[in-house]
């Protein structure tokens, strides 16, 4: 694994050769991740996850730290704390924690897009501890916490888990008037490096998070959806009539119980307008067509009407999942669903300021409705 990893490096130092002064291949090591934190004292500290190609030294992975009044100062520091020549144009995730977070992180952010070696597909997120503690996980098996952090994320935005967090997403949010970030949230869990949820900011402050299942949620009514693996719990009273009745099972009341199903979303997108400028009202029309993969009661869906009334109850359900999540964000007065962008398109020249928005946030009022096709049932009868 070491070699394969040692080979990928050699080629990016290869293609990094026109930026970055001639030195010997032992005397490097390339910067993959950084964790920012703020110290009692209001200070910058910087965690940097490396990967050296020195053949005496004891690992492939190693981390560094510094700390300055900036992060450029702190990242200084860290590579006066080390023997190699530091290269930090793969940098691949920056990971702020909760505190650095909280106070705001367009200042670390500012310093990144005017920085030529900085990709614009740079992976932002927000830890609910500190950097550090994430960083200095100990793992055998997760010697590059960056690394494994930058392949979570990949993956989860490839699968539609929430919407993508580069750093040219963030900051184009950021700047638009009417609109909020937001970023995955890291934790840990079992000791190991996690995406938990999502962080929602309130300009470049962090603010409130959500949960993954929210995530989605977002990533629904932003961007359209294709082949998404969802998992829901519903009651189970409405199906009484069509459920299966199993041999040597005694039958009883359903009332107050529940079942999950899982299906996968193959396709979805939401539509919002707005209904009164005057009265703040916004209504979301969201469509999403489904194929049933799973049930962990038996229920018969065979007849049509069983199959409308899944519709229904998961109609049913995502649209009080939109209602909650709504309200959870509008107490934060934090708009990452976008609609002071849309109300601002909407007024005769265009503008508005973002304290003028901000006042008005908490009396919006959203209509959700949500229109489940249930396209195929698999072998699920």
């Amino acid at each position: 694994m070491q070699n394969k990893s040692i080979g990928l490096f050699l080629v990016i130092l290869i293609l990094l050769s026109a930026c970055v002064p001639t030195k010997n291949i032992e005397e490097l090591a390339v910067v993959t991740a950084r964790g920012v934190d703020i110290t009692e004292d209001n200070q910058v500290e910087t965690m940097l996850n490396i990967i050296r190609f020195d053949p005496e030294a004891d690992s492939l992975f190693t981390s560094n730290t510094g700390i300055g009044n900036t992060i450029k100062g702190a990242r200084e520091e860290a590579a006066d704390r080390t023997s190699y020549n530091l290269v930090e144009g793969q940098i691949n995730l920056e990971l702020y924690g909760k505190e650095a977070a909280e106070q705001g992180i367009f200042r670390f952010i500012n310093g990144l897009i005017h920085d030529s070696q900085v990709s614009d597909t740079m992976k932002l997120a927000v830890s609910n501890v500190s950097a550090k503690e994430i960083f200095n996980i100990e793992n055998p098996n997760m010697p590059a916490v960056g690394e494994h952090l930058d392949r979570l994320i990949e993956i989860e935005v490839k699968n539609n888990s929430f919407p993508p967090a580069t750093i040219q997403d963030f900051t184009r949010v950021k700047t638009t008037i009417g609109e909020d970030p937001l970023l995955p949230l890291i934790g840990l869990v079992d000791e190991k490096p996690t995406i938990i949820g999502m962080a929602v900011f309130q300009d470049d402050r962090y603010v409130v998070d959500i949960s993954l299942d929210e995530g989605f949620l977002m990533n629904l009514f932003l961007n359209k959806v294709e082949n998404k693996s969802v998992e829901m719990t519903l009651p189970l009273q409405p199906f009484e009539k069509y459920k299966i009745n199993t041999i040597g099972i005694e039958s009883k009341s359903l009332e107050g119980e529940e079942f999950h199903i899982n299906f996968l979303t193959t396709h979805g997108k939401s539509n919002t307008k707005v209904e009164s400028l005057e009265q703040l009202k916004f209504k979301t029309d969201t469509y999403i067509e489904i194929n049933l993969t799973e049930m962990s009661h038996p229920i018969s869906i065979k007849h049509e009407k069983a199959a409308n009334l899944l519709e229904k109850e998961i109609e049913k359900k995502l649209k009080k999942q939109y209602e909650e999540l709504f309200k959870k964000v509008q107490e934060a007065n934090a708009d990452v669903f976008g609609f002071g962008k849309l109300y601002r398109s909407k007024t005769k020249d265009g503008k508005i300021t973002e304290e003028e928005w901000r006042e008005k946030l908490p009396y919006i009022t959203v209509d959700f409705n949500v229109d489940v096709k249930l396209m195929h049932t698999g072998t699920i009868q």
